[in-house]
């Protein structure tokens, strides 16, 4: 157990660190990861290449920020399901299979295999029962709709470019409103 006295030092170090901006200190980068050359932990690679195609068309780049590609949610994606439960990563694969079934019943092919036209077409039908799915595929477009969209917001392009967050530093002191009509309270 810490003496008071000993907690008294503690506590006058760290008020002189604050008052003195010692307290801020400079973080190295963390690990980057090269997504373009990444290798899946849990999709195929097929697999992977559809979920890169199925995220960025219901995300797609935009004038005010890039789309759910450059934002590399396929990576956050196969990462999250690498470290899920075998049922999540059933659904997952599953709904990958059925999408590619509807595939071929429509266009004859696999879903990677079909143009961006034909992806669009296959995503628009699994998005028409959004609010009451109906069947497998819809109610799987349901689950990749919000991983993509959770993804996204998570990434450095949602958050700063997007969302427009500009967090992450500390500041030595809050000032508060400095308005004047704030100040006569």
């Amino acid at each position: 157990m810490m003496e008071r006295r000993d907690l008294f030092k503690v506590l006058g170090a760290t008020l002189i660190a604050v008052r003195d901006g010692a307290a801020q200190h400079g973080h190295t980068a963390s690990a980057v990861v090269d997504i373009q050359n990444y290798k899946p932990r849990f999709f195929s690679d097929q697999e992977y290449q559809a979920i890169d195609a199925l995220t960025d068309i219901i995300i797609p780049a935009d004038d005010q920020s890039p789309g759910a590609h450059a934002a590399g949610v396929r990576f956050y994606i196969d990462s999250v399901l690498h470290y899920a439960g075998p049922e999540p990563q059933e659904l997952w694969h599953s709904g990958l299979a059925t999408l590619d079934e509807s595939a071929r019943a429509q266009f004859g092919k696999g879903f990677t295999a079909c143009s961006l036209q034909e992806k669009e077409q296959l995503v628009a039908l699994m998005a028409r029962n959004e609010k009451a799915p109906s069947n497998e595929l819809e109610r799987w477009f349901e689950l990749l709709k919000q991983m993509t969209v959770e993804a996204y917001v998570l990434s450095d392009a949602g958050m700063t470019q997007y969302l427009g967050y500009k967090g992450n530093t500390a500041i030595p002191e809050f000032r508060g409103c400095t308005h004047p009509e704030h100040q006569a309270i």
